[in-house]
């Protein structure tokens, strides 16, 4: 193979996943290689108030910082990316070729061509490759690969380009073909077939132009040819020609010769005498089928056999004395090989047997037969008439149309031969039924004994109504018919109608002891003041829920816990965050300098744990730090402690003297940063307690002096709750006074109205006051009052709900007392309807027992289970009658015994003919 082209599908990568922070502000297409990944500039995001907020995507650095880092990711990944997805759509396209190829095998073919040859002539343009070599398109699905490569046929030339055009001489075309053969030249070769493309050119015209490195450019009246290899789809080329030329290549290459071409040449291929075993079986067996002989005409088995021999065999001898049937079977034939899309030669001897083979071919089939019978009138007749048939019919067939039609008839033709083929095997079944075994489970009887069990046991076991199915077990045990049959008694016909009516759910009413409490309630609450300060409400506002006010009455008494007054510093902090600025600012700082403190405490853990610093026990910690600051620094820089150095730093000398390293005098770096660490945290933790003293303490917080050599540990226990009375007025009673207004309250109206408390904290304190003896009052009053309306709505919906049926049933007397005791509120009488409800519902599980094995009854035994269900005769007893397994091996066989005399073989063969002729007239 010279040319060949592998390709290959390419493994397909996802890009990588972006950050949480940006996914969602990525434009769509950013997993698109071929793309950029872009990002919207800005969006809309809902508040809790309704309003929507404008969030830039700039706003956030961090979110600009993920986005740079994702984008050199993804950058790398679409550069690596491109070529295989580019890749991907050639195989997508191979892929695509593959498949028409497949499906039109018979009428496109691939071509590789070069040599294209542009030419603007009078009969219009031409632009196509002269040189043609036919390719093949392989798919290997385990790669999965595709391979193009060369088809087992040489380079041709394009001669069919140049056959209408006059001035081009036919036999320049040919030499040019022949040196084609000998040359050998290929479109992929760069010199000789260059040269030779170069020669032909020159050929056509006398102004030809040959180009090397690429396909010509725009029409001109003189022919030029260029070098540009194409690959292209074609029609394959039919007819003689093409037939001729594939009958010859075959014959070069195969082994085993038609035997009726041999006896052209008067040699001879024997039939095999050997047939398989059981032939005759499969052979009558097909014969009586027929279902892939088409056969035009009526047949008998033997026919079909001759057709099925002739099939397999490439030939038969059919012998017989005249008047057997041999010239029908002949046109039998010719009908069935004309429906395998042959053409058929039929010789004799004399033109009289010809005669007489078309006169026995259908009249549908007759216009296709070209009878040439020597030099009879007739037969010329004959001949002219089956040619100007074919004609006409060619000239009106529509190739859509007639295919269309075949498969028509062919979706008749195979649904005839199924219904067919079923009444056959209806009729071979019912031939058998006269004396095949009666067989239930493992016991068998012939059809006698069955008839003499059915007559003689019918008084004992008849009883299970019919029909019932004939191979089925019984489908209840013993014990789920005992089950049913006491259902006739335990559930009475009037209890079954009645729980098959509607019937209210227990869940959906309220239990006696719920409904007393409900009237208790609502007689409870009527008595009670229920417009306190009803003027502090808006008319018209929405009025809100029970729930609601349970959770805002809940919340507000939590809210002014802490304004309590027991905690002055919770006040304090309260009033810092409501006028936040610099009053917030001292409390802030406090927070600040106590976590401040505490990651100290824990960055310093490790060096204090391994060194144990300890500083010289002098009051002036300023001092020890400024000293330990002095000698790290000094060290830091390369300085050396020497004597010189301590000679003229006498306050170095005595904090080195004093303090202590692993109990030991301080020598190295790692020992004066341990001290350095150490004066540091001791100044801070002094600055807290200092601070906490005069900021906390003061207020009623613990003193420092309580807390410790390591205050900060306790302090950071204060660090929420300061921050939580710091945002008390923004988080915690904005939303409340919003709720307020939300139901309808005049919350400004009702302040206004409180009295004022005098004091620095005064002003929390008189909201603490205002909420916790004024405002829980109202909304406890404004609750009951929503409590009533419920429950009015309640009872509303209860009464509304529960109706009493038409019907005179029990169940529509249980409703009625039922709705009588809750229009009247009677809660004895609803005790007594409920039980009674109650009582009746509880029968319903042997409703659903009883329902639920009549189904399973059914599904064998639908008469049966109807006798039970409308409890007929015996079957409304509490107990099955007598041994229910032998009554239904009765009843099967009676069944049984009864369909078997039904079938009718006459009626069976009648239909089997008409089915014959339908499938005749088809064929």
């Amino acid at each position: 193979t010279i040319f060949s082209l592998r390709v290959q599908r390419p493994p397909l990568t996802q890009p990588p996943e972006p950050p949480n922070e940006i996914a969602s502000w990525l434009e769509p297409g950013w997993d698109d290689p071929f793309h950029f990944a872009l990002v919207a500039e800005s969006r809309e995001e809902p508040q809790g108030n309704g309003a929507s907020l404008t969030i830039q995507f700039a706003g956030d650095p961090a979110r600009t910082a993920a986005l740079r880092r994702w984008a050199v990711l993804r950058d790398e990944w679409a550069r690596s990316e491109k070529p295989a997805r580019q890749a991907m759509q050639l195989f997508e396209t191979f892929y695509s070729l593959y498949g028409r190829i497949d499906r039109e095998a018979e009428r496109v073919e691939l071509i590789l061509g070069d040599g294209i040859l542009s030419w603007q002539r009078a009969e219009g343009a031409i632009f196509h490759p002269v040189l043609l070599q036919r390719l093949q398109l392989q798919f290997d699905a385990s790669v999965p690969e595709f391979t193009l490569s060369e088809a087992e046929y040489p380079v041709e030339l394009y001669s069919a380009l140049f056959q209408s055009m006059a001035d081009v001489d036919g036999r320049v075309i040919g030499r040019c073909r022949e040196e084609l053969e000998q040359g050998g030249f290929h479109p992929l070769y760069n010199g000789t077939t260059s040269n030779f493309l170069k020669r032909m050119v020159v050929q056509l015209s006398p102004r030809g132009e040959f180009l090397e490195d690429s396909a010509p450019r725009g029409a001109q009246p003189d022919p030029r040819i260029g070098r540009d290899p194409v690959i292209f789809l074609r029609p394959r080329t039919l007819g003689f020609a093409a037939a001729i030329e594939g009958i010859l290549a075959d014959l070069r290459t195969r082994e085993d010769l038609p035997w009726s071409l041999l006896n052209i040449v008067g040699e001879e291929s024997p039939i095999p005498d050997a047939e398989p075993e059981n032939s005759e079986a499969s052979e009558s067996v097909a014969a009586e089928n027929g279902v892939d002989v088409l056969l035009s005409k009526p047949a008998n088995p033997e026919q079909i056999r001759i057709a099925r021999q002739l099939e397999e065999h490439g030939g038969v001898l059919v012998q017989g004395p005249p008047g057997t049937g041999k010239t029908h079977t002949i046109g039998n034939l010719i009908g069935h090989l004309l429906a395998q899309g042959k053409s058929v030669l039929v010789t004799s001897h004399t033109t009289k047997a010809l005669r007489m083979v078309r006169h026995h071919i259908v009249p549908e089939l007759r216009p296709l037969c070209v009878s040439v019978l020597e030099s009879d009138l007739d037969s010329r007749k004959q001949l002219e008439s089956a040619v100007g048939a074919i004609a006409e019919r060619l000239s009106r067939a529509d190739g859509r149309a007639l295919e269309g039609e075949a498969k028509k008839f062919e979706s008749q033709r195979h649904d005839l031969m199924k219904k067919l083929q079923e009444l056959r095997s209806q009729l071979s079944e019912a031939r058998a039924e006269e004396y095949r075994e009666v067989t239930l489970g493992e016991k068998h009887w012939s059809p006698a004994d069955a008839a003499r069990k059915v007559s003689q046991e019918k008084e004992f076991y008849g009883w299970v109504p019919g029909p019932v199915a004939v191979v089925a077990p019984l489908p209840l045990s013993s014990g789920e018919l005992t089950d049913l049959y006491r259902t006739n008694v335990s559930l009475s016909a009037e209890d079954e109608a009645a729980l098959s009516g509607p019937l209210p759910e227990m869940q959906d009413l309220p239990r006696p002891e719920d409904f007393d409490a409900f009237v208790s309630e609502r007689n409870r609450l009527g008595m009670e003041d229920l417009d306190l300060c009803s003027e502090l409400w808006q008319a018209g506002a929405p009025e809100g829920t029970t729930e609601e006010f349970e959770a805002l009455i809940g919340n507000l008494t939590q809210a002014v816990a802490p304004l309590c007054g027991n905690d002055k510093w919770k006040l304090a902090a309260v009033y810092a965050g409501k006028y936040a600025g610099a009053h917030r600012q001292p409390w802030e700082q406090l927070v600040h300098l106590v976590r401040r403190v505490h990651q100290q405490a824990a960055n310093a853990e490790e060096s204090l744990v391994k060194y144990g610093p300890q500083l010289p026990e002098a009051p002036d910690l300023e001092e020890q730090l400024r000293v330990a600051t002095e000698i790290l620094g000094h060290l830091e820089q390369g300085g050396k402690v020497g004597s010189f150095t301590l000679l003229t730093h006498k306050a170095w000398n005595q904090f080195i003297d004093s303090a202590k390293v692993n109990r030991g005098r301080p020598r190295s770096l790692e020992h004066f940063r341990a001290l350095h660490t150490l004066a540091q945290l001791a100044n801070l933790r002094r600055e807290l307690s200092a601070r906490w003293d005069r900021q906390m303490a003061s207020l009623g917080a613990p003193a420092s002096s309580r807390m410790g050599e390591q205050p900060e540990k306790t302090l950071m226990q204060y660090c929420d709750s300061i921050e939580d009375c710091l945002s008390w007025h923004e988080r915690t009673w904005l939303p409340l006074q919003q709720q307020l207004a939300d139901v309808g309250f005049r919350w400004e109206k009702f302040l206004a109205e409180q009295p004022a408390v005098l004091g620095a904290e005064g002003e929390l304190l008189r909201l603490g006051q205002a909420v916790s003896n004024a405002l829980l009052p109202i909304l406890d009053s404004r609750h009951k009052k929503l409590r009533v309306l419920e429950l009015e709505e309640e009872f509303r919906d209860l009464k509304g709900r529960h109706k009493p049926t038409p019907r005179s049933s029990r169940a529509a007397k249980i409703l009625v007392q039922l709705q009588k005791a809750i229009h009247e509120e009677d809660c004895r009488a609803y005790r007594e309807a409920y039980d009674l409800l109650l009582e009746l519902k509880s029968r319903q599980a042997d409703l659903d027992l009883r329902r639920g094995l009549l189904s399973k009854l059914e599904s064998a035994a639908p008469a049966w289970a109807a006798a039970i269900r409308n409890r007929t005769g015996v079957h409304g007893r509490g107990e099955p009658p007598r041994d229910p397994a032998a009554a239904w091996i009765w009843r099967q066989l009676n069944d049984e015994l009864d369909r078997r005399a039904e079938v009718s073989l006459e009626a069976l063969q009648s239909k089997i003919e008409k089915l014959r002729e339908q499938v005749q007239n088809i064929e």
